[in-house]
């Protein structure tokens, strides 16, 4: 790998983070339970396979994403990155009073 700051760099730090996301461990450990996989795989192999499929529809999926904020990296301006960042920030804020809301309501 290259210095920080490069391409290379980036992308491994990236995925390490992603691949480390306890929140995602927990996510695949939570459907695999809810599918069975225990009574799925009885066979080493099936395991193996299940695990690579897994690890390569993640990958998959981290790369065309990363494609796809790299693609449009080059096209949004900071306006419309403003415009981004208040229209999630205000629908964060709508959940959070939604649940607010309800959490008073239950009382």
């Amino acid at each position: 790998m290259k210095a920080p700051g490069s391409h290379t760099w980036t992308f491994f730090s990236t995925a390490l983070l992603v691949f480390t996301n306890p929140l995602t461990l927990f996510a695949f450990a939570a459907a695999f339970a809810v599918i069975g996989v225990k009574h799925i795989v009885g066979h080493p192999v099936s395991g193996l396979m299940l695990v690579a499929g897994v690890f390569f529809g993640s990958l998959t999926w981290f790369v065309l994403l990363a494609g796809l904020v790299h693609s449009f990296k080059e096209k949004v301006m900071r306006v419309g990155l403003t415009l981004v960042s208040r229209v999630a920030g205000s629908q964060l804020m709508l959940c959070g009073l939604f649940a607010l809301w309800n959490g008073i309501r239950a009382l």
